[in-house]
């Protein structure tokens, strides 16, 4: 009841001609299993519409968007339109062009009706005055402009509603169609990841030509986008010595003076990082614990250790490894 009176008095404030009404006030799933064609279509409205958008990523960057609306009278299809839409566009946006679209079908036709959809993301934008999505504003001004109620419902999506699913159908097959874009206006999210990757890409050229930092790349972190899907990683005092090999290592301390000698304490050769984590022989011990935890998981080590690094559960046996080597440093 609270709900219905925040609706009408907002309705109200605007001075609305037709209405927007979302009846499930609960969870919609709840009123799902009353839908059939047979009875959706209420008495005041003269048609139902179906409508639903459709995206398709590839590995290849090229997307494929559409959507479609489909009218029915008394489940009798009398009308459907297909629209596509811009690669870069997201299936939110394609789920309120049919929308809109649908609305503005009623209009040109001066005629009431029905319109289902299965998104609820799409509903709650229109329904909140809030919302600056163009699109959401555009479905709101039509509404508040139009001489007939236009009615909005959820849906649940492939529930058998044979209306919605010829929805669906439509708008995978204008999003495989080669119709002219109808809508090219890019999200701000594709804006946002655009940036990311192409941030990316020049930190990683930067990463590859640049002659610093050869031992993290050439033990753990070929490529920028190597250290990206260690998301499990997290430096500390410890690891970051040895990922940088700026830390308590013989050959590190000598090119500073620190040390006269780099030999490491095994006096078989230059104490570096890559010596004490795969030759070393007075780890010899750790390194077996280590090999034997992490073949159990099929993970080869060797470098670079980007896989190793991977496993969150196969990155806290190495941390201990690293932990063991550092604690017996001089």
């Amino acid at each position: 009841m609270k709900h219905k009176q925040e609706c009408a008095l907002y309705l109200s404030h605007l001075q609305l001609q037709a209405m927007v009404l979302f009846t499930n006030t609960g969870h919609p799933s709840i009123f799902v299993n009353y839908f059939t064609d047979s009875c959706v279509q209420s008495r005041r409205h003269d048609y139902c519409i179906y409508t639903d958008g459709s995206r398709f990523e590839f590995k290849t960057g090229t997307n494929k968007v559409g959507c479609a609306f489909v009218v029915l009278d008394n489940a009798i299809e009398i009308s459907h339109s297909l629209f596509k839409l811009a690669p870069e566009c997201s299936v939110f946006q394609a789920e309120l062009l049919a929308i809109r679209e649908a609305v503005k079908w009623c209009i040109s036709c001066d005629k009431s009706a029905q319109i289902f959809s299965d998104s609820q993301s799409a509903l709650s934008a229109i329904n909140d005055k809030y919302n600056l999505n163009s699109l959401a504003y555009e479905i709101r001004t039509l509404i508040a402009n139009c001489t007939r109620h236009i009615c909005m419902e959820w849906l649940k999506g492939h529930s058998g509603i044979s209306g919605n699913e010829r929805a669906d159908q439509l708008a995978k097959m204008a999003a495989e169609s080669d119709l002219q874009i109808s809508y090219n206006l890019c999200p701000i999210s594709y804006i946002k990841n655009l940036t990311h990757q192409h941030a990316l890409q020049e930190w990683n050229r930067q990463w590859l030509k640049t002659s610093k930092g050869n031992l993290t790349k050439t033990l753990f972190f070929p490529t920028v986008y190597d250290r990206g899907k260690c998301q499990n990683v997290i430096p500390n005092f410890i690891l970051t010595q040895f990922l940088s090999g700026h830390g308590k290592f013989g050959e590190y301390l000598t090119r500073f003076k620190i040390i006269n000698n780099p030999e490491c304490i095994c006096k078989e050769q230059s104490q570096t990082v890559s010596h004490l984590l795969f030759h070393c022989p007075i780890f010899w011990q750790e390194r077996y614990k280590l090999l034997y935890n992490i073949n159990y998981s099929n993970i080869e080590y060797t470098s670079p250790l980007t896989t190793l690094l991977l496993q969150p559960q196969q990155f806290k046996y190495f941390l201990n490894f690293l932990n063991s080597i550092y604690v017996r440093l001089k």
